[in-house]
């Protein structure tokens, strides 16, 4: 076989299995997005042994600025670790941290879509949509914000059993497998800084410097109308058929944690 002969086989062979690999891509992506993931229950967590706490991070309510003030730029050292094991099963395999102080913050779960709405789906970052809405069914970006809540409702796409931690219900991080809540302290985002200052005095630490280091919708901490209306401003983004869906999407939430809308 003359050398021109042989390298017209090699460069048949070669994109004959450039192709193959090329739709065996194709196969897995279209089978990945057929598949449903478990529910993805991991988030931070902060471990103390000398205060003797365990922060519990449930996210989209304030994660950012308690990690910073807890353990990546604390102005009072508290020697924290950080943990991401849901938190049943760190207790249950460490036994000794049963007795340290848990606690952790609830936001009310309309304010809280909304939020997971603005920051993950109106406004994905490239590494939020490969990890985010690549992993679920029916998100694209940019969507309208009522095919957002109705893909939360519905329970093969967004419901607890597949959601991502930033729309699964926030119960699921502070209680075990049967329900029962396994934190003692529960402050609220609504009352961040007062409940976070709480929780200090708690554990016998002196009062941290709490940062806003997620201001995108316009909380200037400094301003008390500012932060009122801030407070509010999620409603306007219901109608009556989209506030009802999220009531029945996070009934034990709301139920759990007494929010209204």
């Amino acid at each position: 076989m003359s050398q021109r002969a042989v390298a017209r086989t090699l460069l048949w062979g070669l994109n004959l299995g450039m192709a193959i690999s090329r739709g065996a891509l194709r196969l897995w992506l279209r089978l990945r997005r057929r598949v449903l993931l478990p529910a993805d229950l991991g988030a931070e967590k902060v471990v103390s042994d000398s205060y003797r706490f365990i922060w519990v991070g449930i996210p989209k309510v304030a994660t950012r600025s308690l990690l910073a003030a807890l353990v990546r730029e604390p102005t009072v050292e508290t020697g924290g670790r950080v943990i991401e094991e849901e938190l049943w099963r760190v207790l249950s395999r460490e036994r000794a941290l049963r007795d340290y102080f848990k606690f952790a913050f609830v936001r009310n779960p309309w304010s809280r879509v909304v939020s997971c709405y603005a920051d993950k789906i109106l406004h994905p970052t490239a590494e939020q949509r490969r990890k985010i809405l690549g992993r679920s069914r029916g998100l694209k970006a940019g969507m309208p914000f009522a095919e957002f809540v109705r893909f939360l409702v519905d329970r093969r796409a967004g419901g607890d059993a597949h959601a991502d931690r930033h729309w699964a219900s926030q119960h699921l991080f502070i209680t075990d497998p049967h329900g029962e809540l396994l934190v003692d302290y529960l402050g609220r985002h609504e009352s961040l800084e007062k409940d976070f200052q709480s929780a200090c005095r708690q554990v016998g630490l002196p009062p941290l410097e709490l940062p806003y280091l997620h201001t995108r919708h316009g909380w200037d901490p400094g301003d008390e109308a500012r932060q009122a209306a801030h407070v509010r401003y999620y409603r306007d983004f219901y109608s009556a058929e989209t506030r009802e869906l999220v009531k029945l999407r996070y009934r034990q939430d709301i139920e759990m944690f007494d929010y209204g809308f």
